[in-house]
């Protein structure tokens, strides 16, 4: 069986050697993305997407310092952990103070929850989506997207490019086989951002709480499109 953490270690310390003897010399005018993480888990079509808009930085525990020459820093495979210390506001553990320092500091973050946990959050899976736990999370998920962190698939932010940089509110999206298959988050904001007094969803589309709360406020009505 293959050692992934053996081979990337080697690979780093490769890496470090030739930098340090002045043989690698790279430079690019793309922004800089830090992965924080095992990326070896990313397939090689989606790293592909990545390099048409990133100068790809990989680390498993990097350090505040190793993170201020990067614009954006995605947490790859992150536990519910760092989902909920995020949206509390606890930094105890190294990827949640890295987090910390993100949101404190004002840099770009991505959480990519682990496969597990983006089957529940990002997708719609029947009556479990609807459960109290799974809301409770979601209300997470739409805390951290308010403090400028959005919490999504890699392959999402992959087809997005840079414009996944931006928390940008859901548009309203029209009844259309096209969007019927996109998996969306509506949340409190997105419903307060929508200028028309009815917001078009598709049907795998997770609404929060606080966004049917806040829709039934304003007098907008969510329609959920077949």
């Amino acid at each position: 069986m293959i050692d992934r953490s053996m081979i990337e270690t080697i690979v780093l310390e490769v890496i470090r050697a030739l930098e340090s003897e002045g043989k690698t010399e790279v430079t690019s005018d793309q922004p800089k993305l830090l992965i924080v993480g095992d990326a070896s888990w990313i397939f090689e079509n989606t790293l592909e997407k990545l390099k048409q808009n990133w100068d790809l930085n990989f680390a498993r525990e990097p350090k505040i310092e190793d993170c201020e020459s990067v614009e954006h820093i995605i947490f790859f495979r992150a536990s519910q952990d760092l989902i909920v210390k995020g949206a509390l506001g606890i930094a105890d553990t190294p990827d949640s103070i890295l987090l910390a320092h993100c949101l404190l500091t004002g840099k770009k973050g991505t959480i990519v929850p682990e496969p597990t946990l983006e089957e529940h959050l990002l997708a719609k899976k029947g009556p479990s989506s609807e459960s109290k736990y799974i809301q409770k999370l979601l209300n997470y998920i739409e805390e951290l997207n308010s403090f400028g962190v959005k919490v999504e698939s890699i392959d999402d932010f992959a087809n997005l490019g840079k414009g996944s940089q931006k928390a940008e509110p859901v548009p309203q999206l029209m009844p259309t086989s096209a969007n019927a298959g996109k998996k969306k988050l509506l949340t409190q904001r997105d419903v307060q951002d929508t200028k028309t007094e009815q917001i078009f969803v598709c049907k795998n589309t997770i609404i929060t709480p606080s966004a049917r709360d806040a829709a039934r406020e304003l007098g907008k009505s969510i329609i959920v499109a077949e």
